[in-house]
């Protein structure tokens, strides 16, 4: 994360990523075969990233595949939070 110059008073975040290698979106569409072991590690490492996420009361709203980064390891990064929001001070 960039810090702001001044902290009291700043209305964006940058956050910077490493770069991966590929999307959900991208490999889906490809005609890269995935065996059964590559998909469950992505959709694990995806729901470990969502239970931090909302542990963190924060909710994405734009999760699809063209967010979720993919490297050749299987592991994943969430990206674009252009709609994502806080939960902080609801009240359920």
């Amino acid at each position: 994360m960039i810090e702001p110059q001044d902290p009291a008073h700043f209305t964006t975040i940058y956050l910077v990523l490493n770069l991966q290698e590929s999307d959900l979106k991208k490999i889906i569409k490809s005609a890269i075969y995935l065996e059964q072991k590559h998909i469950t590690t992505v959709v694990y490492n995806l729901l470990c990233g969502l239970k931090y996420l909302h542990s963190s009361n924060i909710v994405h709203r734009d999760l699809k595949p063209a967010n979720v980064l993919v490297n050749e390891d299987c592991s994943i990064q969430i990206a674009d939070f252009g709609l994502s929001r806080s939960l902080n001070g609801v009240v359920s």
